[in-house]
């Protein structure tokens, strides 16, 4: 069994919780996690010359592997984690998802579990309208949702019971917490674990 993990970062940061969230997963016995990108609205040559993020995506976005909309049939749980646009997720994670049409259509995806994770650069900058927003998108495809809730102490300090969420990087230089990484590799293992309960999803032809 395998949870995809799902990611647009133009900073890093929103991969940073990703590379958590995947060791959350493989911490559970008989889950593997598969890390991939969404691919980019803008050009390669674009990303690569922005003044802020050029380095960061040339370093440690671009070799990620290109998602396709047929991973996410493949796999039996989805977490998936956007920085904030003016107050939702970004319009290439949007996209992508907007092209799942095909596995709408079909229930490809009914009862799959799916965890969703947001950064934003500043404080109030979006990252519960982002998680909900893509929380939404993944309710009209039929998966069943794994929020954090408040099993654990440390989503007092950090994150939401929606998801992980973090507030990071921008001009003030913030650096991700260790709370806030910490509650990325909590949502991990509770997909993760959510999938073994569920057991393997017959994929849909």
């Amino acid at each position: 069994m395998h949870i995809l993990v799902l990611v647009h970062s133009q900073g890093g940061n929103c991969l940073t919780l990703a590379e958590l969230a995947v060791k959350g997963v493989e911490s559970i016995p008989g889950i593997r996690a598969e890390l991939k990108r969404v691919p980019d609205l803008e050009t390669e040559e674009a990303l690569r010359a922005h003044p802020w993020t050029g380095r960061v995506y040339a370093e440690r976005i671009h070799p990620l592997p290109v998602a396709r909309i047929d991973d996410l049939a493949r796999a039996d749980g989805l977490i998936i984690g956007s920085g904030t646009r003016y107050g939702g997720m970004s319009a290439a994670m949007k996209y992508f998802l907007e092209q799942a049409s095909p596995l709408w259509r079909t229930n490809a995806l009914l009862g799959r579990p799916a965890g969703v994770m947001s950064v934003a650069s500043t404080p109030h900058g979006g990252v519960e309208q982002a998680t909900l927003g893509m929380m939404v998108q993944l309710m009209h495809l039929g998966m069943l949702l794994v929020p954090c809730g408040y099993a654990t102490p440390l989503l007092q300090r950090a994150g939401s019971p929606y998801g992980a969420m973090a507030i990071a990087g921008g001009a003030a230089g913030r650096t991700l917490s260790e709370d806030e990484l910490a509650v990325a590799h909590y949502l991990g293992q509770r997909v993760a674990e959510v999938a073994l309960r569920l057991g393997p999803k017959q994929l849909q032809a």
